[in-house]
């Protein structure tokens, strides 16, 4: 049972809602679309069960990057370092070995990819059809996975913060909705190809900031000992300044990005064409600027209190929560 529990926890299953998140997003726009009154949107002329597969897909790709995570922290000597917080110490508990950790990763891989060829290959007609926007976003992600902590370790130089707002935001949109969209969405012309991939660009970057924050109240609170092991992070650059600074932008850019884009669409639009729904739904975002602020305001608190060396401990559960 406590090696069952062991695993659970190497696993980390809680961090899953930043895959959910998009998904959520992404379904609750589909329904209001449908009981927005917009002419021909039904809740079942959708691709659900691709959109499940996909989710599914998502899912066990971020479990192997944080499988990978683990076993390239425990390789490089990271959660070594004396002091040094270790988010899953299972390795060093004797409950499992690298070895065992970084095949179970490959195995989240398989499925991922299993699932991504399942949706972007069709053979119909004797012919074979390609889902050639859902085959670049899927090949981005996997290798993004395996390059976080593994090879090009891009989480040892400094790209932890914006390789995560790239993938866990515009990337993953952009897959959410090449899995959907389907095979018959390939025959759409360029430019329509383009103007979906910009406005999916657009949508995802409020949720972007906000995972990404998450990976960078890790960075803070890791500063010293990381700084100790001689790898970079977007905490350990900017120092501890500049590093509040960027907490403040990733925290507070999602609501930026509400008003203007509200604005924005009321420049576009005359007021009738928008109506109160989504005027509304723009508005509920607001709700959980009190914890932005909140949280934001300790971490102010506790670089005061030392400047040099703030304790910064929590603030990625804290953000954890902001995001979800």
């Amino acid at each position: 049972m406590e090696k069952a529990k062991a695993w659970f926890l190497l696993c980390r299953p809680w961090s899953l809602t930043a895959t959910a998140v998009p998904f959520m997003v992404f379904v609750f726009w589909k329904i209001g679309m449908a009981f927005g009154g917009r002419r021909g949107e039904t809740l079942f002329d959708f691709g659900w069960d691709r959109l499940g597969l996909a989710f599914v897909a998502a899912a066990a790709l971020q479990l192997a990057c944080n499988l990978l995570n683990t076993w390239g922290d425990n390789k490089s000597g990271v959660d070594n370092v004396p002091d040094a917080y270790v988010t899953t110490p299972q390795i060093q508990q004797g409950y499992a070995t690298p070895r065992q950790v970084f095949l179970l990763a490959l195995g989240f891989l398989a499925v991922t990819v299993s699932i991504g060829a399942c949706l972007s290959f069709k053979i119909e007609n004797g012919g074979l059809l390609v889902n050639w926007s859902l085959l670049a976003v899927g090949a981005v992600g996997v290798l993004g996975a395996s390059n976080y902590a593994t090879l090009l370790k891009f989480k040892y130089h400094g790209l932890g913060t914006p390789f995560v707002f790239f993938l866990m935001g515009p990337v993953f949109y952009m897959g959410i909705m090449a899995s959907c969209l389907g095979f018959e969405f390939q025959n759409e012309p360029l430019s329509v190809h383009l103007a979906t991939a910009m406005s999916v660009f657009f949508v995802s970057l409020p949720v972007a900031s906000l995972v990404a924050v998450i990976l960078f109240g890790n960075d803070m609170r890791d500063r010293l000992t990381d700084a100790a092991a001689g790898i970079k992070t977007a905490a350990t650059v900017l120092g501890p300044r500049k590093t509040l600074l960027l907490f403040w932008v990733l925290h507070l850019f999602p609501y930026v990005h509400c008003i203007a884009a509200t604005a924005l669409l009321f420049a576009v639009l005359p007021a009738d064409a928008i109506g109160w729904r989504f005027v509304s739904a723009s508005l509920v975002p607001f709700a959980v600027l009190p914890l932005s602020l909140k949280t934001v305001r300790n971490a102010t608190a506790d670089y005061r209190k030392n400047p040099e060396n703030p304790y910064w401990f929590g603030y990625e559960r804290a953000s954890g929560k902001v995001h979800f």
